[in-house]
């Protein structure tokens, strides 16, 4: 990826950044929502995996291995089965590195 950059001469540059891709899990009960998220994410290059409900969250996020954790997390607080505050609690009690 690369990205122009103006110098102090006025004139441009190209400057080279590095992005590092994410393996995110996304919570959300609203398909809408999960499908935008999802498709704006995954055109970034991120790896998106998305679930709907609290104990499918809690499952995929605490079966992840330590070799391949995943890097975000993006949680509803309000599903219409359960809610995000116990999925990170869970979360937080099976990896507690994770901030």
């Amino acid at each position: 990826v690369t990205r122009h950059q103006q110098t102090s001469e006025s004139q441009w540059s190209m400057k080279e950044e590095r992005y590092v891709m994410a393996r995110i899990l996304l919570v959300e009960d609203d398909p809408i929502i999960t499908s935008s998220l999802s498709e704006l994410l995954g055109t970034e290059g991120h790896s998106v995996q998305a679930c709907t409900t609290q104990d499918e969250a809690i499952q995929l996020a605490c079966s992840s291995s330590a070799s391949n954790p995943y890097d975000l997390v993006l949680l509803d607080i309000a599903l219409a089965s359960g809610n995000g505050f116990t999925v990170c609690g869970a979360i937080k009690q099976k990896h507690p590195s994770y901030q």
